[in-house]
């Protein structure tokens, strides 16, 4: 009996692993994993949506996605954003949403972002990765496929902030545009460069002396200091 019992906790972990994701362009190797898990939340979704045209209701149970779903449809259909930020589209605010797949291993991966206008679908796109991004991967130990995905994106979506603040700034040098894409900092640098690299520190720590005044932003165990506007120095501490 002990045996018995066993045997069915180590078939029933095999069936509530997680699930893998793949390019939207793959549906049939993982709406076999997928599709058969929540269909039943799915299709309660679309009696409680009856104005949902057709296009839509299959879409919700084939998993797939287009214009005209609002955020709702879309978050039954996919799940929650792995990332997401604002930007402008079409000369509108618009908010884009990011959402990351893969089959058997992250060079397979693919992430796709979906532009909503108020509540609605306007726009959808897959992109490749950016290449340099597939060298954080070994930062991603441990985790599933299902939270490789989501920190991936995340990491995509900083780089295309990084990248919507330089076309605004093209008067910046070209060392200072190269580091920001990287993620990485340059002595010279301005507050909103480091900003648009790393985002909020952690503390702001500020020095006001007779002729000047001198900021400590914390990001972990690195000090970075500003005379003014300038990033002046930094520490490491391990």
């Amino acid at each position: 009996m002990r045996y018995l019992i066993f045997i069915l906790i180590f078939f029933l972990s095999g069936c509530i692993s997680s699930p893998k994701y793949s390019p939207t362009g793959i549906y049939e190797k993982w709406k076999q994993d997928i599709i058969s898990k929540d269909l039943t939340q799915k299709k309660k979704y679309i009696i409680q949506h009856p104005n949902l045209s057709k296009k839509i209701q299959d879409n919700i149970l084939t998993y797939k996605i287009s214009e005209e779903m609002t955020k709702e449809d879309v978050v039954i259909t996919w799940g929650e954003p792995h990332a997401e930020r604002q930007s402008i589209y079409l000369n509108k605010s618009c908010d884009i949403w990011y959402y990351g797949f893969f089959v058997d291993n992250l060079k397979n991966f693919s992430y796709f972002n979906l532009y909503f206008i108020g509540d609605v679908l306007v726009h959808s796109v897959q992109n490749k990765i950016e290449e340099f991004i597939y060298d954080k991967i070994e930062e991603f130990k441990g985790l599933n496929n299902i939270q490789k995905a989501c920190m991936i994106a995340k990491e995509q979506q900083e780089f295309d902030i990084r990248q919507e603040y330089i076309r605004q700034h093209p008067q910046l040098s070209n060392q200072i545009k190269e580091v920001i894409l990287k993620k990485q900092i340059l002595i010279g640098m301005s507050k909103d460069d480091v900003l648009a690299t790393w985002g909020e520190p952690l503390h702001i720590n500020k020095t006001v002396a007779q002729n000047f005044t001198q900021e400590q932003w914390v990001y972990g165990n690195i000090y970075l200091y500003f005379m003014d506007d300038k990033l002046e120095s930094f520490q490491t501490f391990k």
